[in-house]
C-alpha cells in the first residue's frame, strides 16, 4: 500500500482532510457524482435519477460541487471534473468498504 504523507501542521480545523470532507460530504453529493462518473447529464435526467430530491436540492448540489471544482457545465450537460473523477473513485471506494466491513451476515 502506497504511504501517504500527511501534514505535522494538520489539526482538525485545518487539515487537507477537513477540507476535502467539507467538500464531499453533503446528503446528495455522492450520488450526483456517482450519477455523473456513468455519463455526462443534463439537469432533467438528474432530476429523474433523484426523486426524493427536490430541485433546489439539486441545484445546491450542483452549484456546490461547481464552486468546488468536481463538476462543470458544459453546453446543456454537467460533467465530472478530473477532480470529480478522483472524488467518484473515493465514492465507490467508501461503497465498497461498508459492503466489505458492514455487510449482513
Amino acid at each position: 500500500m502506497n504511504e501517504i504523507n500527511r501534514s505535522e501542521s494538520c489539526n482538525i480545523n485545518q487539515c487537507d482532510l477537513s477540507t476535502g470532507i467539507d467538500q464531499l460530504k453533503s446528503r446528495w453529493m455522492g450520488g450526483v457524482i456517482l450519477s455523473l462518473h456513468e455519463s455526462d447529464k443534463r439537469f432533467s435526467s438528474l432530476e429523474n435519477n433523484f426523486p426524493f430530491m427536490t430541485s433546489g436540492q439539486l441545484n445546491r448540489t450542483l452549484r456546490q460541487a461547481i464552486d468546488n471544482r468536481l463538476i462543470e457545465k458544459k453546453e446543456l450537460a454537467y460533467t465530472l471534473t478530473a477532480k470529480g473523477q478522483a472524488a467518484a473513485q473515493l465514492y465507490m471506494a467508501i461503497e465498497q468498504w461498508v459492503m466489505t466491513f458492514d455487510a449482513q451476515p
